[in-house]
């Protein structure tokens, strides 16, 4: 009876340890796995202390953080709707550069700290000094109020190579702008050397006209910006058609009168060529 009552004891202890052993492998198999952490590192002295993480892995909503590092402590953790992902809430506001390490469950990550190569306040934005050496720029090369250009050369003006093939002006002014403590900006068909001059006429009654000219052709857009017809009166436009009679409707090939104003259709573009 005696050596009974001892093996069942000893069966009991064995169940005991086996049920330990089969709940600790199953706590390892769904021990989380972290797969990559956003923003991968980050910096000491922000002037706002918190650092949001947010960290990726198969089913790591659920999982535990801490941290052991001087300086950091986590104010919140935040479950998403996603079993993959968890956001960590760190104030860093005393911390050093350095590595810390955070426990994610059963998994030990290292985390970089940087220190900042200088302050936010010592960082420099746009100033006047940009402004200057945008209008230094073109002035110098153009000498010309009458055709004063920021970047060289953009939407609103002429370009330096237009009917007058002006290269010299056009070689000055990249010379310059390229060189100048500033972000170059050149307009676009400057780097192909596109040439061409440009007409831009004061919106009027609803109407906007631009024209663009090159080797005697000229093209001309007409917007009208207005939910009604409306006339365009040709002759406000002499200096760009002249002595021009007729011109091409590009969208239709039929003819555009151009002896006598034109009629367009509310919101009607327009785009003719002679």
């Amino acid at each position: 009876m005696k050596r009974i009552v001892q093996e069942s004891g000893l069966n009991d202890c064995l169940r005991i340890v086996v049920l330990c052993l089969m709940a600790h492998l199953a706590g390892i198999a769904h021990t989380a796995k972290v797969d990559r952490i956003e923003p991968t590192d980050w910096y000491v002295g922000m002037k706002n202390p918190s650092l949001q993480l947010m960290i990726y892995g198969k089913d790591l909503r659920d999982a535990q953080v801490t941290v052991d590092y001087p300086g950091v402590k986590i104010d919140s953790l935040v479950r998403l709707d996603s079993p993959n992902y968890l956001l960590v809430y760190l104030n860093v506001a005393d911390a050093k550069a350095g590595e810390m390490v955070l426990k994610i469950d059963r998994q030990w990550v290292k985390y970089q700290l940087k220190q900042r190569e200088r302050r936010g306040e010592e960082c420099i934005g746009f100033t006047c000094a940009d402004v200057l050496y945008q209008l230094m720029t073109d002035r110098f090369a153009s000498g010309t109020v009458e055709n004063d250009q920021l970047i060289t050369m953009n939407h609103d003006t002429d370009r330096y190579l237009g009917n007058g093939m002006d290269t010299l002006a056009l070689k000055q002014a990249l010379a310059l702008l390229l060189t100048v403590n500033r972000i170059p900006q050149l307009y676009y068909g400057v780097e192909i050397l596109l040439n061409g001059t440009k007409a831009q006429f004061i919106p009027h009654r609803g109407i906007y006209v631009v024209a663009r000219q090159y080797k005697g052709k000229t093209v001309m857009t007409i917007l009208n910006g207005t939910p009604y017809v409306t006339t365009l009166p040709v002759s406000r436009y002499a200096e760009v058609i002249g002595n021009h009679r007729q011109a091409k409707n590009i969208f239709c090939g039929c003819a555009i009168d151009l002896t006598k104003d034109i009629q367009l259709q509310p919101r009607e573009s327009l785009i003719i060529e002679f």
